[in-house]
């Protein structure tokens, strides 16, 4: 699920009909990639209820290039459901781009219509209501005061805590740096899909239900990030080529059924979609360590001793 805290996980179980029992043990993984400072107390709000009113938007640079060949990472937060929406742009200028069809979607597909926008004032985000306002969209976008990020608190928080648990996911499926550099969309992505099936304090939906109206097909075939499974070939070389391979399961496809899954495989670091697979009971950091010389000999010594 993404290491959320026990209260969630706890929800979210009750939610999915899973009897949890027993107390979560503290995860040191959880503390090593989300620790922060304290948050500031704000004071009450009256937020909006209705999916799409009010959207919260920002983009982050990222130091490392992805293996698609993304830096910058795009969210944007429904204030009334807290539903989450993650793009990966080469770009800034990219934002417009993609998140006028988007918007265009929400409204065609699903009828919810975005009202309101708040943003800071960069560049690509006033771009992007020159480009609302070419299309008709009729978005009221509301800028923060310059160096004023608690008036855009609702995203920010949401960068936080998804890219802590981010964090947590590769360092539990045992990502060396440069698979954390080349695949961290990849696990922000699943990050965002874990997210919208979570259920947050004080409500008794996810935000996937509260904004669709319908459960994420996803969220009932949910697996570990860094799992291993051999994946069916599809078109094998020859008669003779293997008609599996090796990968490692990094997420949901969008736009697809709950049991298509998002791999990579290790040998090419390209990313696959498949739903031919079986699984392995081991995470891709398991595999390495395997492998590892002094795990080898760590075995062989326990051998040696017990005979």
């Amino acid at each position: 699920m993404g290491h959320p805290e026990e209260a969630v996980t706890k929800l979210t179980g009750n939610y999915m009909k899973l009897k949890i029992k027993g107390k979560m043990e503290n995860c040191e993984n959880c503390t090593i990639g989300k620790i922060r400072q304290k948050n500031v107390e704000k004071g009450p709000k009256e937020k909006s209820t209705k999916p799409g009113y009010h959207i919260y938007i920002d983009i982050t640079l990222s130091k490392h290039i992805s293996a698609g060949g993304s830096k910058f990472w795009f969210i944007a937060v429904d204030e009334a459901t807290h539903m989450k929406f993650s793009m990966f742009l080469k770009q800034k200028s990219e934002v417009k781009e993609r998140f006028i069809p988007f918007l265009k979607e929400l409204r065609h597909m699903y009828g919810v219509w975005v009202e309101h926008i708040r943003c800071d004032n960069a560049g690509e985000n006033r771009a992007l209501e020159d480009a609302c306002i070419e299309k008709d969209l009729g978005i009221i976008f509301e800028y923060t005061a310059l160096g004023t990020l608690q008036q855009n608190g609702v995203v920010e928080r949401a960068f936080a805590t998804m890219l802590g648990k981010t964090r947590v996911i590769m360092n539990g499926a045992g990502f060396d740096e440069k698979k954390r550099h080349l695949f961290w969309t990849e696990a922000t992505n699943t990050v965002t899909h874990l997210e919208n099936i979570t259920i947050s304090k004080g409500t008794t939906c996810t935000p996937h239900y509260f904004f669709y109206g319908s459960d994420a097909p996803y969220a009932k075939h949910l697996q570990v990030f860094g799992k291993l499974g051999i994946v069916k070939v599809l078109q094998p070389t020859n008669k003779l080529s293997d008609k599996g391979m090796k990968a490692i399961f990094v997420g949901y496809a969008d736009k697809h059924a709950g049991k298509v899954y998002r791999f990579i495989n290790p040998s090419t670091n390209r990313t696959i979609l498949s739903r031919d697979m079986k699984w392995l009971e081991r995470k891709y950091g398991n595999e390495k360590m395997l492998s590892h010389p002094s795990f080898q000999m760590s075995t062989m010594t326990s051998e040696v001793m017990k005979r």
